[in-house]
């Protein structure tokens, strides 16, 4: 085959190929595991060992799984149950928490696509030194960055800031003091995740 033969063929199977690429990948679903690989929050619940009302900063970590449904090229709805613990100086907690998230994405025909996404949190918490499950709602909202290396496999890094807020509970304090705990947690997330296209 000439040079000039092989160029045109060349020119002709890139368009093909990346026509190939847009159709798989939006065309198709897709379950991740979400890694909270750091999470910085801050709550406003009492300190029973202080008689003032402080803010308490809160480092937690867990993981996510969820699911992705694209409803075209760019916009895509998911849903993910993420499970979460969290000390701070008062009392720790585990959480487990129902995600819903709408997603938009940008430069969707290129393989690396930034995206804004919004979604809602419905939780139940587990508190030390609380009786039963206490229940949360709030609202999430962030921005990140999609690489998809094959048409099966996304790789992802975002930020996500998150707020709760927190169903009132009866706190058991210090020398066997009780007071009513109302919470509100809200702050950033950062998370890393792998998902699975099928």
């Amino acid at each position: 085959m000439n040079p000039t033969g092989g160029l045109v063929l060349l020119l002709l199977a890139v368009p093909a190929c990346a026509n190939a690429w847009r159709s798989r990948v939006h065309d198709h679903d897709a379950i991740g595991l979400r890694g909270l690989a750091a999470d910085t929050l801050v709550t406003d619940r009492p300190d029973p060992r202080r008689t003032d009302r402080r803010l308490q900063g809160v480092s937690a970590s867990g993981w996510e799984v969820g699911f992705e449904h694209w409803l075209d090229a760019g916009t895509s709805a998911g849903f993910g149950l993420a499970r979460r613990s969290y000390p701070t100086a008062a009392a720790g907690a585990r959480s487990l928490e129902l995600r819903t998230r709408l997603r938009e994405s940008f430069l969707e025909e290129a393989r690396t696509q930034p995206y804004l996404e919004a979604g809602t949190v419905v939780a139940a918490l587990d508190l030390a030194g609380t009786d039963g499950l206490s229940f949360g709602l709030g609202l999430l909202a962030g921005a990140g960055l999609r690489h998809f290396p094959s048409r099966s496999v996304a790789l992802e890094a975002g930020a996500t800031f998150l707020a709760l807020t927190v169903d009132p509970r009866t706190v058991e304090g210090p020398k066997g003091t009780r007071f009513r705990s109302e919470e509100e947690l809200y702050g950033w997330e950062f998370a890393l995740q792998l998902a699975f296209l099928f």
